[in-house]
């Protein structure tokens, strides 16, 4: 199963990563002011991780693949890695499409929680 990582940086934001079930990274968030923040965050990523048009895809030149997770307002909610191929790419939007809603949320602050 999925679950999200929230941590707090040293200069005091918040920020997330979506972790898939085999470790491997899907999404991480633009830094946040608070942990309340970072949580709604996570929430908005359950919500509009079902919602394609959400997901804004990107490819370059020299053929690395991402995508963003935009909010309604289409705010950046968070960033992909860079993936080899487009294949790869889709494969990790459908993971989150099928998974991020019920995905537990892990504080590595406090050593465990859920949200």
């Amino acid at each position: 199963m999925a679950f999200f990582t929230l941590s707090r940086s040293d200069n005091g934001s918040w920020w997330f990563r979506l972790i898939a079930r085999d470790g491997g990274l899907l999404l991480s968030s633009e830094p946040f002011a608070s942990r309340e923040l970072a949580l709604q965050g996570i929430d908005e990523v359950r919500i509009r991780s079902v919602v394609d048009a959400g997901f804004l895809r990107h490819h370059t030149a020299v053929m690395q693949h991402s995508f963003t997770l935009c909010s309604a307002s289409q705010g950046v909610i968070g960033r992909s890695p860079i993936y080899a191929s487009a294949p790869e790419m889709e494969t990790a939007i459908e993971h989150i499409k099928q998974r991020a809603h019920s995905a537990t949320v892990r504080d590595a602050n406090n050593g465990a929680g859920s949200h």
